[in-house]
């Protein structure tokens, strides 16, 4: 993952993307200009990223990351039906989305 202009300054802190379901996976994406890096966690092994000043835990089913992977998420819908569930600083939920659309 790559970006630059605004999003590379505004962009900072960790996401937690937690996939729900039979596949579950885990993956840290560390926000630092002006690259991105992903760690994806062995199975059944946690990460104290929470304890950082910017973290996010997005938990995710497989259809609702599809989604959001493609731009088609309406996060309002997702969040209220419980297919996506988010912890730590909501701040960055924003900032996910414009990388994404980026």
């Amino acid at each position: 993952m790559r970006w630059s202009g605004e999003a590379t300054t505004a962009a900072k802190g960790t996401v937690h993307f937690s996939l729900a379901g039979k596949l579950q996976r885990d993956w840290l994406v560390h926000l630092a200009p002006p690259e991105a890096k992903v760690i994806q966690l062995p199975p059944g092994q946690y990460s104290d990223a929470e304890i950082l000043p910017r973290y996010l835990r997005i938990r995710i089913t497989p259809r609702e990351m599809a989604k959001m992977l493609a731009g088609e998420i309406d996060t309002r819908q997702a969040l209220i039906s419980g297919t996506v569930e988010i912890a730590g600083d909501e701040s960055l939920l924003g900032e996910v989305g414009r990388l994404l659309r980026a």
